[in-house]
């Protein structure tokens, strides 16, 4: 096979070390892949290297050995990638905007400055704003896949209704972008807590489908932190978090999240209640919400139990 001169990470793409080894899902076949060894030390330099002189020499300075020792591996490496749709001729793909604090890409999560205001006014407000949290490439790829999905109704007792998205490709990866050890860590140092995973779900709320949510406190099942990631790329009239201690009457602060690819996260207690306020217009409010939990271990869970890889 012949190697394009260029070549870059396919935008159907999304990788994540989780630890015990790094895994790419290949969103466009619902295919995970497990690379280690030779394969895992390469795939994170094709963020900047997207030529095979050029990944050839970082791998080489990476590993330690010479470009003529690694060369054929580093070849064989992106063929095989390319066969499997994981690499593609070099598109453009940039933002250019001054990033947030938190960012999740495609391939890593970046904390781009200090977390401690983070930190302090999660501490005093028991909430966050994390805007454009999720990057543009990336937040495109993960609203396709939402598209393609199906949503089905679901009601929470005592609490609420909604439409909910069936577990599939778009969960499969928004699972593994909020399981991340590195936004495992991040929630930490914002929220002082460990997290031992993430567990969301993808759901739509309409005025016109008579969809509520009541005042609740989601405590129990070991649930510490909850975040609301906003996936509806239209602006929706209503639908903002509100929140208030247990033994208030009304909301002590209401939190909008408006910006397609922001997110709010919250803090989960007993003394705090909260609920998603009434939807008004024509449009719907589409969301991917849960809670970071201490218990179960995320990779224990994921690894024990792992789809369709490769």
């Amino acid at each position: 096979m012949t190697v394009p001169s260029s070549f870059a990470i396919s935008p159907d793409v999304v990788s994540r070390d989780l630890g015990r080894a790094l895994m790419v899902l290949d969103t466009g076949s619902g295919r995970y892949f497990r690379l280690e060894g030779a394969g895992a030390s390469i795939w994170p330099l094709l963020d900047t290297h997207h030529d095979l002189a050029s990944l050839t020499d970082a791998a080489a300075a990476a590993s330690g050995r010479s470009a003529a020792a690694i060369r054929d591996d580093v070849r064989a490496f992106v063929t095989t990638a390319i066969e499997d749709g994981l690499i593609v001729s070099e598109g453009t793909e940039s933002d250019g905007d001054q990033p947030p604090s938190l960012r999740i890409e495609r391939t890593k999560l970046h904390r781009h400055a200090d977390l401690q205001p983070l930190r302090q006014h999660f501490a005093e407000r028991h909430y966050v704003r994390l805007p454009s949290l999720l990057e543009p490439a990336l937040l495109k790829l993960v609203a396709k896949r939402v598209d393609e999905g199906e949503f089905v109704d679901r009601a929470h007792h005592g609490i609420g209704t909604e439409l909910c998205l069936v577990p599939g490709v778009a969960t499969g990866l928004l699972q593994m972008l909020f399981n991340d050890p590195a936004l495992l860590d991040a929630v930490e140092a914002i929220a002082g807590c460990r997290a031992g995973c993430f567990d969301g779900r993808v759901y739509r709320m309409s005025a016109s489908g008579g969809h509520h949510d009541s005042w609740h406190s989601d405590a129990g099942e070991d649930r510490l932190v909850a975040v609301s990631l906003n996936l509806s790329p239209e602006p929706y009239e209503g639908g903002d978090l509100e929140i208030r201690p247990a033994a208030a009457s009304e909301a002590t602060d209401v939190v909008r999240n408006a910006e397609f690819g922001s997110a709010v996260m919250f803090r989960i207690s007993p003394a705090l209640r909260h609920r998603v306020n009434a939807l008004r217009g024509s449009r719907p409010r589409t969301a991917y919400a849960g809670w970071f939990r201490s218990t179960p271990d995320f990779q224990e869970l994921f690894f024990g139990s792992l789809p369709n890889a490769v």
